[in-house]
């Protein structure tokens, strides 16, 4: 699911609260809301504590500019500050738009595209790459690099890896 912060409209913020680095839930917590670099003021709604977190809905007014800052303080922590970046272009139908590409890339058939994947020659061939990246395995031995198809086990593409010996990692199939 495409996530984006959506300007005018409420959002449910969900704040980690730590004592160093120990996640301990805040006691009594107070939100307060900066807009685009104003000062902070009260929040439009009360945070919930859940876990080791503060829980706050920001309201419609209060996601109206392009940085919303969001302060929890707590009798029992230090400050704990979020900061939120508003996309004013970015709607709902954006959003689904993200996940349909999403799901063609993952779920689509590219059959007939594997073939022209390694030099990525066209446009099947570089998507067929990015999926593989995405979702499919990668390895690394003496300095090339293998791009798996997403079922773990058809090599795709290789690629030889500069500058050769260099500290290189491999990752499994996401999970």
């Amino acid at each position: 699911m495409a996530v984006g912060w959506i300007s005018g409209v409420a959002q449910k913020v969900v704040i980690p609260c730590y004592d160093g680095a120990t996640p301990t839930a805040p006691t009594t917590p107070v939100a307060t809301v900066s807009t685009d670099g104003g000062a902070f003021g009260a929040a439009d709604n009360s945070p919930s504590v859940v876990g080791t977190t503060a829980v706050l809905t920001l309201s419609a007014s209060e996601m109206t500019g392009a940085v919303v800052a969001v302060n929890i303080a707590s009798d029992n922590l230090e400050d704990h500050v979020q900061v939120y970046y508003v996309g004013g272009e970015w709607t709902a139908a954006r959003a689904a738009s993200l996940d349909t590409i999403a799901t063609d890339v993952l779920d689509g058939s590219l059959a007939g595209y594997e073939a022209t994947a390694e030099s990525a020659t066209t446009l099947g061939g570089m998507v067929a790459i990015m999926r593989s990246v995405i979702a499919g395995k990668m390895t690394i031995a003496a300095d090339v690099l293998t791009v798996y198809e997403v079922d773990g086990s058809t090599a795709l593409a290789t690629f030889a890896l500069s500058p050769a010996n260099g500290p290189y990692t491999s990752r499994g199939a996401p999970s």
